[in-house]
């Protein structure tokens, strides 16, 4: 599973663009982790609003800024939503527990987020009739625009609301068939006012990057007044104003994690652990071993941030000298990232 999303993430890395036909417009998605990255149990890669403030410096103030995705505090999960403008930016996390209701984002882990930020100028609205399938009309209408990655708000009363917080995802992941055990359904009373965001990706290398169940659209929600919110599973509008951005520019961050050996001998190991990428990592697990596959060194790592490096120190377990040792970094590959080439040296030690 993991290969085949990594497969996903390269390809879409190489590929993505726009139709020829398009003007180059200034829409960005910035996305840390993937939606089937973290269903199939990739819950120990995230980022924060710390990082999302930061690459909001580099936009106008008055762009919009869309965010959805997913909080994450070890396999305790919620709905992200956001809101605003690049200088004002209003980042919720719907809570899966009682009372279910919708907070501000303060120092939780982001275990997927998709920041969205939209150049006023590639705006374009959408006519929505009454009593359709939300989902399908944007679709539909984007579709027939020859649209395939696009930026999506809506905002009005709907006749018809069903929306789901997600609560638990288990490094496992998830169970396809038992959709309660990671999720809650909600219905909420027609008529209601709600403001919804969210993306529609058709292409079939980045939908299941950005979408869930092989429904292109993907639309998180709030309450108009902020109580409650979640994850848009069925919605019916009666009066609503739907706006569309198409998307120019993507990226999507995930963790490099690279091994190297300072000194190794058979009175201690010394090495260093980095990560290259932009996703903060936690548990990271570090290993040595030797040829029958005895373990040496067998260590974690609490947290390794973007970009930052951590030193190992440790004495092996049994002596090393003579042998050929491999070293690894995430040796089971419980962390999704872009670059699995560099977590392991094997080297003689003299």
């Amino acid at each position: 599973m993991r290969k085949i999303v990594l497969g996903l993430i390269v390809t879409w890395m190489l590929c993505l663009g726009v139709a020829p036909a398009q003007a180059a417009g200034g829409t960005t998605l910035i996305a840390y982790n993937t939606v089937n990255g973290i269903l199939a149990g990739n819950i120990w890669e995230y980022t924060t609003q710390d990082v999302l403030q930061q690459r909001l410096r580099n936009f106008p103030l008055n762009w919009p800024v869309f965010l959805m995705g997913t909080s994450l505090n070890y396999y305790h999960i919620g709905e992200l939503v956001g809101f605003g403008t690049v200088g004002r930016p209003e980042f919720y996390w719907n809570n899966p527990e009682y009372p279910y209701d919708s907070r501000p984002i303060g120092r939780e882990k982001l275990g997927v987020a998709a920041l969205m930020i939209c150049d006023p100028e590639d705006r374009m609205e959408l006519l929505i009739p009454a009593g359709v399938n939300l989902h399908q009309e944007i679709i539909r209408q984007l579709n027939e625009r020859g649209i395939n990655l696009a930026a999506i708000h809506a905002e009005g009363t709907f006749k018809e609301l069903t929306y789901s917080i997600a609560f638990n995802i288990e490094k496992k992941g998830i169970d396809p068939k038992n959709l309660s055990s990671f999720t809650s359904v909600y219905q909420e009373p027609a008529p209601s006012d709600w403001r919804l965001m969210g993306v529609l990706a058709t292409d079939p290398q980045t939908q299941p990057l950005l979408t869930y169940g092989g429904i292109p659209c993907h639309l998180h929600g709030i309450q108009q007044y902020g109580l409650i919110g979640g994850h848009m599973v069925k919605v019916v509008p009666d009066q609503v104003r739907v706006s569309v951005y198409p998307i120019y520019h993507s990226e999507v961050n995930l963790a490099d994690l690279v091994l190297e050996v300072i000194s190794a001998n058979n009175q201690r190991i010394v090495l260093k652990v980095s990560n290259r990428g932009l996703a903060h990592c936690d548990h990271v697990k570090v290993t040595a071993s030797l040829p029958d596959g005895k373990l040496v060194l067998s260590t974690r790592l609490a947290t390794l941030a973007p970009q930052g490096a951590e030193f190992i120190d440790l004495g092996p377990t049994a002596p090393i000298q003579g042998s050929r040792v491999t070293f690894s970094i995430d040796p089971q590959n419980e962390i999704l990232e872009f670059n699995e080439n560099n977590n392991t040296i094997a080297t003689s030690v003299r």
